[in-house]
């Protein structure tokens, strides 16, 4: 089994090789934020300024209980190897594990990524770094833990690896 330092070496070389783009417009990223699930509703997609990326996200709304909610951001970072980087770091960092909660990092369809989860607010947060270059990101409140996974399944990945 490889080391953290040996995982981190590897990331660093795999980053030498990332070719920065320019990012997509936020309308080629709109389109990757999927429909309400049933039994959701959801706000407008808004596009916040970010320097150096383009991001969309889309706040979602259980119907019978407002209360239950997630918000998925997409930004493309035109391929940052530096975030890459951090990426691999946060996907095979040992987990940190208390009475509150947790951290982890994840592997999920070969993309890295870390899942956050804090039993006293029942909130999760998932990030995932697609393609060495786009960051998803769900955060969700209140919820049962792995319900941020439901979400990345119905994000179409291969159709975001594509992208030019």
């Amino acid at each position: 089994m490889k080391s953290y330092a040996d995982r981190i070496a590897e990331g660093q070389k795999e980053a030498a090789s990332i070719q920065p783009t320019e990012p997509l417009e936020s309308s080629e990223l709109s389109r990757f934020l999927p429909e309400p699930f049933a039994g959701w509703h959801a706000l407008e997609t808004q596009e916040p300024q970010v320097p150096g990326l383009t991001q969309v996200e889309r706040t979602y709304f259980e119907t019978e209980n407002e209360d239950k909610s997630f918000r998925l951001q997409i930004a493309d970072s035109g391929g940052s190897p530096q975030l890459y980087v951090e990426m691999v770091a946060m996907a095979y960092k040992p987990p940190e594990e208390n009475k509150q909660g947790y951290e982890k990092g994840v592997l999920l369809d070969g993309h890295p990524g870390f899942v956050k989860y804090d039993h006293g607010e029942q909130s999760e947060q998932l990030s995932v770094f697609v393609a060495k270059r786009f960051l998803v990101i769900v955060d969700a409140g209140p919820v049962e833990e792995g319900f941020t996974n439901l979400v990345w399944e119905a994000i179409d990945k291969e159709a975001l690896k594509a992208l030019p």
